[in-house]
């Protein structure tokens, strides 16, 4: 059996997925975020700089880091771009992973992840948790948090996966209602998973 137990951890935009990662971090445990690592595998991995700047030209690239805007709009404008960036920094990110996973001295450790089902990284993981929280609460949370409007939530709300799909795959749902004390349900979800692993 391998030694470490993967969690993935996921949720839609506003969930609180970060507010359960600090949580963690906070008791010990050690949290891989895939958002963070891939922005700096974009930036820094020779690997997808050269990719891209094949692809879409030197433009991609300012000042050597990624230009985001440029690669968004291509993105937006073509899914097969985002298809191809996708396949490209995925595998490094998931690497990137592995490596971090045999330097921790916890044998339980998290993946955040938004797109952890979209990705496919849900297939390395021994358990997936679920944040989860209404659209409503969701939508508000992110409208205070980023300073943008109900529209331009509600438009990134729908383009990601539906919360119902990636709820039935979750081995656990953690309520992140705002009514729903958050530890009590990290702690009883970490007991179940000790218990099961030993």
């Amino acid at each position: 059996m391998e030694f470490y137990i993967k969690i993935g951890l996921t949720g839609g935009i506003g969930a609180g997925k970060s507010v359960v990662s600090k949580l963690l971090k906070n008791m010990g445990y050690p949290v891989f975020d895939t958002d963070k690592e891939a922005k700096i595998l974009m930036d820094e991995s020779p690997i997808i700089v050269n990719a891209l700047k094949d692809k879409y030209g030197e433009e991609v690239y300012q000042n050597n880091k990624l230009n985001r805007e440029f690669l968004a709009s291509k993105i937006f404008a073509d899914k097969d771009n985002l298809t191809f960036v996708n396949n490209l920094v995925h595998p490094l990110v998931k690497d990137a992973f592995e490596a971090w996973v045999k330097k921790q001295k916890s044998r339980i450790v998290f993946l955040e992840s938004a797109i952890l089902y979209e990705s496919g990284f849900d297939r390395f993981m021994n358990y997936v948790w679920f944040v989860k929280a209404s659209k409503e609460l969701r939508a508000n949370r992110v409208v205070k948090r980023d300073n943008c409007t109900a529209d331009d939530v509600e438009k990134r709300i729908n383009s990601q996966m539906d919360d119902s799909l990636k709820e039935k795959k979750a081995s656990v749902i953690i309520q992140n209602d705002e009514q729903t004390a958050i530890i009590p349900q990290i702690i009883y979800s970490i007991n179940n998973v000790i218990e099961s692993n030993n």
